[in-house]
Formats: structure tokens, sequence, C-alpha cells
């Protein structure tokens, strides 16, 4: 079973520890590194930036850009079947949702998701695998006149997530998440949630980060966790 790395927020350097940690898990000493950025429909800067990144790290490195290529099944499917380490830029959590579904990543992710791989991602690209996003996704429409809402994802986890928790803003989140009867996990920039199956281990590359879980069975209780156990 795959294992999978989500990644709240932060820069590439303030990450760069978490990054390594999913190298590591692959447990090859020069995997093959696949980005998707289709959060930022495909920035050309983003991607070379990825690039340079992990091939300085020993990684040899392929992009999967279905934002700006047309790429059919097949091809998307081989992409990700080649992959070791497969990491999801950070963006626009409902355009990347809607872009994945007309392409067919959703399916090609969840047809590998039984082999040994291990995905990664950051905001955007860790949110997918929950229920929903609280997402700044109006912001890349209208960024003088905009709130965070809740965008459905995947589904994969039974949570609500909610990335850059230390941010302005972000604290709505402790009244809005009664809008819908999903517990969620509100995570700091610089932390990680290591999910193997049905349990979440929390890492940080800054200790004075911190990760919370709002319970929806408790009255919407907040408490710091460490980890976390769902089935």
């Amino acid at each position: 079973m795959s294992i999978i790395l989500a990644i709240s927020g932060g820069s590439i350097q303030s990450t760069h520890s978490l990054n390594l940690k999913a190298i590591d898990l692959t447990h090859k000493k020069n995997p093959s590194v696949l980005f998707v950025p289709t959060a930022t429909h495909d920035e050309e800067g983003y991607v070379s930036y990825m690039k340079k990144y992990y091939e300085d790290l020993g990684c040899s490195f392929d992009s999967l850009l279905v934002s700006s290529q047309k790429l059919n099944y097949d091809a998307i499917q081989k992409k990700f079947e080649s992959a070791d380490l497969i990491y999801f830029g950070g963006g626009d959590t409902e355009y990347m949702i809607q872009t994945w579904k007309q392409a067919g990543v959703d399916k090609a992710i969840l047809k590998v998701l039984p082999q040994n791989k291990v995905f990664t991602g950051i905001s955007a690209g860790a949110a997918f695998w929950f229920h929903s996003d609280f997402a700044d996704t109006d912001s890349f429409k209208n960024p003088n006149n905009w709130d965070y809402r809740f965008v459905e994802c995947l589904g994969l986890f039974p949570f609500t997530f909610n990335p850059h928790y230390n941010e302005s803003g972000r604290e709505k989140f402790d009244t809005r998440i009664r809008e819908q009867s999903y517990s969620g996990i509100a995570m700091d920039n610089d932390t990680a949630l290591i999910i193997e199956g049905g349990h979440a281990t929390v890492i940080k590359s800054n200790e004075n980060a911190h990760v919370y879980f709002i319970d929806a069975w408790k009255n919407f209780y907040k408490r710091e966790i460490t980890s976390l156990e769902w089935w």
C-alpha cells in the first residue's frame, strides 16, 4: 500500500526536511519523481524550480501537465506507474479537482494507490485526499472580494482539511466547520501528516508549529494532536 505525506504549507526551503522524508520513504537511492502542478495551471516557473530542486537531490524528474497539454488516460496512467514519488503542487484546489476529473487524473491516482508509491504534496496538493478543503480558491478568481469556502475533494479520508492554519483568516475554520458534519484537521505551515491506511502521524520541520483535530462527534472540540486513527 502507498504512503501519503501531506504537507500543509510553507516554502520549499522551510519544508525541505519534510521533502527529504518523502524521498526516504521510497527506500530508493535515486527515486523517480513525478511533479503534478495542475493547481497552478502548469506554471512553467514552478515546474522548472521543482525540476532543479529534485535533480539536485539526485532524483530523476518528470512532470504531468494536464492543464497545458492534451494527454489521454493511458499516457497519464503510464506517468504514475513509472514514478516512485509523486508530488502534487499547491494552488487552486477547485480548479485542480475539476481538471483532474475531466482528464482522468483522479482515476489514475486511485489505480496506483494500492502499489508501493509515495505520494506527497503541499496545500491543495495535500488537501485533495480529504472530504473537503477549507480553500482560498475564490481568491484566484476575484482577488479583491473573496472568502474561504469548503471545496469538495476526492474524499479518501473522512475529514475536512485546513492548511496554513497559522495564517491570518484561517482561524475562521474553527466556527465555519460547523456548516458541515465532518471533523476537521487544521495544520500550521511546516507540518505534515504521514498517512498509512487509517493512521496518520504528525511530523514537523518547525517544532513551534501545531496540528489540531476538531471533532464533530464532540461538539467540534479542538485538540492538538501528534497522531490520529480513524479505521
